[in-house]
């Protein structure tokens, strides 16, 4: 009885519309996020012929296509909401954006590290089969959340409420989490490691010249690499710790809406930042977005930059045996 009756106000409390004040700055914020993603969507697919031109360009148009698609919804979610504020209904579909999301966004980092890795190997790409594989278990992971939240109330926009579907939830983060983080930072390292071993036996003599050379693609190197790696764990490790303690830890769950703040503000910072990433380690995009932006006349688009490149060595022994085979 008594449990029936605390069923009963736990379903009056979740047909409560409850405001959400986050959203008065989030549906701004992906706003400019949306602008600045399809800015970038356009001049890439302006100038195809000499952006998308590998496996690794286009896994990096998809993301940016992702961000788009991922901005529209949290504005159409965080518009929903600002108007008719929390219900049960948008508080489910909030929850399951912000788990959906995050898999979807560690999905696409594993494979561009993965891929970049595989190139700077000279491995050749991910195989079709393997792509397939990895597809499957992250559509897997995704209708796992779609069911826990279509059948779980989420009183908090972050987790279910029912003990089944949490103990699901929970489960599905641990096979998706753990081993895409270890995934992303595992690759990026031991290309770091590679190309940084390759331009030390290349550039092996002792003379000025070749120990600047050395020091300058190992930096270019390991800025990239870190870059990349940096903005999962900047932005995202506060969110996948607060999945994991929101469910042990009390004091996590009774101050939820000060966490939940500061995990939305980072999220929505990365599709902030990720065009200004992509652009920055990406000299000759950039020269073309000004041409978008600016219409200046793209006449040719030579580049003499290194920076974002990733490298390989054709055999030359004078420091230019590097060239550019795709770039971030």
């Amino acid at each position: 009885m008594d449990h029936n009756m605390a069923m009963d106000v736990h379903d009056m409390m979740m047909m409560m519309p409850m405001e959400d004040p986050n959203q008065l700055w989030l549906v701004p914020c992906y706003s400019v996020a949306l602008i600045g993603n399809s800015i970038l969507a356009v001049s890439m697919l302006r100038f195809k012929s000499a952006v998308l031109t590998s496996s690794l360009s286009t896994l990096l148009f998809a993301l940016v296509v992702f961000f788009i698609i991922w901005s529209i919804v949290n504005i159409a979610v965080g518009s929903t909401i600002i108007a008719i504020s929390n219900t049960d209904l948008m508080m489910r579909i909030s929850a399951a954006v912000n788990s959906i999301g995050s898999v979807l966004v560690f999905g696409f980092n594993f494979v561009i590290a993965l891929e970049r890795y595989l190139i700077v190997r000279q491995f050749g790409s991910v195989s079709r089969r393997g792509f397939i594989v990895f597809a499957v278990y992250i559509a897997a992971l995704v209708g796992v959340m779609t069911w826990v939240f279509v059948t779980s109330p989420s009183s908090d926009c972050f987790k279910p409420d029912y003990k089944l579907q949490l103990a699901v939830w929970l489960t599905a983060n641990v096979l998706a989490f753990p081993p895409m983080y270890i995934g992303v930072i595992g690759f990026y390292f031991i290309t770091y490691l590679h190309s940084k071993s390759l331009i030390d036996s290349v550039t092996k003599e002792n003379n000025p010249k070749q120990q600047n050379l050395r020091a300058q693609l190992s930096k270019t190197v390991f800025r990239s690499c870190l870059a990349m790696s940096a903005t999962m764990l900047l932005f995202y490790t506060p969110f996948v710790v607060l999945m994991f303690a929101s469910v042990f830890v009390q004091q996590v769950e009774a101050n939820m809406s000060v966490w939940m703040t500061v995990c939305n503000a980072l999220v929505t910072v990365d599709s902030l930042v990720a065009p200004a990433v992509i652009l920055y380690f990406n000299p000759m995009l950039r020269r073309m977005l000004a041409d978008t932006l600016f219409r200046r006349k793209a006449d040719a688009f030579e580049d003499d930059s290194i920076d974002g490149s990733t490298l390989q060595y054709s055999g030359r022994d004078d420091g230019r045996g590097f060239h550019e085979l795709d770039r971030y």
